[in-house]
């Protein structure tokens, strides 16, 4: 897919010089409880200021989390062409100047200054919230603070933020945040620059949103459309285009967390194959069982050094015959990642402390590791002449790990480029990406991707992105279902979660359910599984025939779906359209579409929807406007209507839109072929020699 990159961008270069009609900006000084200002778009109206409190303030973290409001006398307004200037003093006697810039495309850029005011003070607005208007954006997690309580057992939080306090500071592990909302209504707002900030969302008061962002000024941009779905597009175009992954990761890969290297293979057969008996193991087996693979990611150990990580070089006895591995398996159509993290350790760290190429302050394990800096060109390629090798030995692409712990916020260390940290927080994530993708595209350009787990604006261009370290369970599940609509939400289109989640309880029929939402899911990633896989689980039955089937079923599906979802990313770049579409996003003025989050489109054409309660067999499902069939049973429903759907483990509701050109097949038929298929366990012994002919075949060419 990379060969279209140039078309897209020339096309995206054409889309960005539509002209949309305007906006009117109106100024009302005496306002019942204060001056406010009024944006009106084609659509769409907003009030800043006026009832819903002071129009600009400085914020004090005070009950109601606002000070220093605007004195209505001594205020000046003014109109200079398309700009419009208001200046005056607020209560504590400094003077503020707010400009709004209307530039002709339903969009309004806000910029508040107030001189002499500590980078360290946060300086914000307030903007009126109507009754039923509903939130969106910001961040992946479902509840600020603690991302434990995204799963917490009767969490009841949607996609819907009205009501929530949202600290906008890039926090770990479900870790993409945006300062980016969008309104039911068809208004979005993005604030500039990468600050921390608060969101304050009608949790002091409900009628009420205020935001407040630390720095020399604050910069907002407008979007009035009137539509959702339009703010959204808008947003990816203008932040991305989003990095377009190559075609091997559209398929299912295949992980574990930490690859042991046994003598034996779980059924007692001695590894003879010079490879990590793991990756041996869910090779053979997932070919035996016809269980399809695109790639394969180690994570870590995989290294020599401190914490199997620190030297970047091979652990030759964890991963022997690294390089031989890697070409057996792209032999078999598998790309090959490893885990990254952004600190150094080991050997490494010593060079680089000397050369002044970290980040100061910012270590851990008593100084055994510490980050990179990323603002430091020159730090930057000594980095990349340490990554290097293991590209030219076949490694295609990186999972982008941690990249939002051990960072320290201080107003007095600074980054090389000069940067405060509490300002290179929120970016750290994004240059630490950059980095790689631009290695990637220097060495291997079109065929590597980068996969981080932390993001903020502009991140978007250079990576894919995954769900942190989940909970297992359903209510890990539903956080993860939560999690890819925010992602959706804020112009991060291409998303995944670990299937099972990364830690937790053990759950069999979460982990089926977590299968099928994979693959609905823009990248569907298998593992860790505990380290285990379904034909070796810790407790009987230890060959586990209902869920290999349940992974055997989601992989082909996943695997006729390619063409689909080529022309559904590829939509993604050039629209901005993601390929997770919340029925909210789509129909944000009906109820029945606020409020579900178990169902949504996945690309043009597919509904799904994901039973994450343990025991569903049947739920209710929303069936949007159009005709829809029943991809199951065959059946067509015109909507919008809600219906009963059963969905007996480990099936899950789709919908196929009418005319789509897409058909999923027989899915019935594909259900009791993969049954027949993992029915009894393979021999390793067997499949082991037959491995062995075939490497031996596939080195002599």
């Amino acid at each position: 897919m990379e060969h279209f990159r140039s078309t897209l961008l020339f096309l995206l270069s054409l889309f960005s010089q539509v002209s949309l009609p305007g906006q009117e900006i109106s100024f009302h000084p005496r306002t019942s409880g204060g001056p406010s200002i009024e944006i009106r778009g084609r659509d769409s109206v907003l009030l800043l200021g006026g009832e819903a409190g002071p129009l600009v303030f400085l914020d004090s973290r005070g009950k109601e989390g606002v000070s220093q409001g605007i004195l209505q006398e001594g205020l000046s307004w003014e109109k200079r062409g398309e700009t419009f200037l208001l200046a005056g003093r607020l209560e504590g006697g400094k003077e503020f100047r707010l400009t709004l810039c209307r530039t002709g495309r339903e969009l309004v850029r806000l910029r508040l200054e107030i001189p002499g005011k500590a980078p360290s003070r946060k300086a914000g607005i307030a903007l009126a919230l109507k009754p039923g208007e509903a939130l969106f954006g910001l961040l992946e997690r479902t509840i600020p603070g603690n991302q434990a309580l995204s799963w917490k057992p009767g969490v009841s939080r949607g996609l819907d933020l009205r009501g929530l306090e949202v600290p906008m500071v890039v926090r770990p592990t479900l870790g993409i945040y945006e300062p980016f909302l969008v309104s039911s209504r068809g208004w979005s707002l993005l604030v500039s620059g990468t600050w921390p900030g608060r969101f304050d969302l009608g949790a002091s008061r409900k009628e009420r949103l205020t935001l407040s962002f630390g720095g020399p000024d604050l910069e907002v941009l407008f979007h009035l459309p009137g539509s959702v779905r339009e703010c959204v597009k808008a947003l990816t175009l203008r932040e991305g285009p989003p990095f377009l992954p190559p075609d091997w990761a559209l398929g299912p890969w295949r992980w574990r967390d930490e690859h042991r290297n046994p003598e034996k293979f779980f059924d007692g057969t001695p590894n003879e194959l010079p490879f990590n008996t793991w990756v041996v193991e869910d090779v053979l087996m997932m070919e035996a069982l016809g269980i399809p693979c695109t790639a394969y990611w180690v994570d870590r150990p995989w290294a020599r050094g401190f914490a199997g990580y620190g030297s970047l070089q091979f652990d030759r006895k964890r991963l022997p015959q690294p390089e031989r591995m890697i070409a057996w398996l792209r032999r078999k159509g598998m790309a090959f990642l490893l885990w990254l993290a952004p600190w150094v350790a080991g050997d490494p760290l010593r060079s680089a402390r000397e050369r002044n190429y970290l980040l100061p302050g910012c270590s851990a394990k008593k100084g055994k590791i510490a980050l990179l800096d990323f603002t430091n060109p020159a730090a930057v390629g000594w980095w990349h002449d340490r990554l290097r090798p293991l590209l030219e030995a076949g490694v295609t692409g990186f999972k982008l790990d941690r990249s939002e712990e051990i960072f320290r916020d201080s107003m007095k260390l600074r980054s090389a480029d000069g940067r405060p940290l509490t300002e290179l927080r929120n970016d750290y994530p994004r240059l630490y990406l950059k980095a790689v993708h631009d290695l990637l595209e220097r060495v291997i350009p079109g065929r590597g991707l980068a996969m981080p787990r932390a993001g903020y604006t502009g991140s978007q261009k250079y990576g894919i992105f995954w769900g942190g370290d989940i909970r297992g369970g359903p209510w890990g599940l539903r956080a993860a279902l939560v999690a890819v609509q925010r992602a959706a939400f804020m112009g991060f289109p291409f998303w995944g979660s670990d299937t099972g989640g990364y830690w937790g309880p053990f759950d069999r029929e979460t982990v089926r359910r977590w299968l099928a939402f994979s693959c609905f899911c823009p990248v569907m990633e298998v593992g860790p599984t505990w380290d285990r896989a379904p034909w070796d689980w810790p407790k009987e039955p230890s060959y586990d025939v209902k869920t290999l089937a349940a992974w055997r079923f989601y992989a082909v599906l996943r695997m006729r779906m390619i063409g689909y979802l080529r022309t559904t990313f590829l939509e993604a770049l050039v629209t901005g359209l993601p390929p997770v579409r919340p029925l909210a996003m789509l129909w944000p003025r009906r109820k029945e579409a606020l409020q579900r989050f178990e169902e949504y489109l996945f690309g043009p054409d597919l509904l799904v929807a994901i039973p994450w309660r343990k025991g569903t067999r049947s739920m209710q499902v929303w069936i949007p406007p159009g005709t829809w069939r029943d991809a199951w049973r065959g059946r067509e429903f015109r909507g919008p209507l809600s219906v009963e759907v059963p969905c007996p483990d480990p099936r899950v509701p789709l919908f196929l839109r009418k005319g789509s050109p897409f058909s999923p097949g027989d899915l019935e038929e594909l259900w009791a072929e993969s049954l027949r298929a993992v029915k009894e366990p393979p021999s390793m012994e067997v499949l082991q020699r037959k491995a062995l002919e075939e490497l031996r075949k596939g080195e002599s060419r």
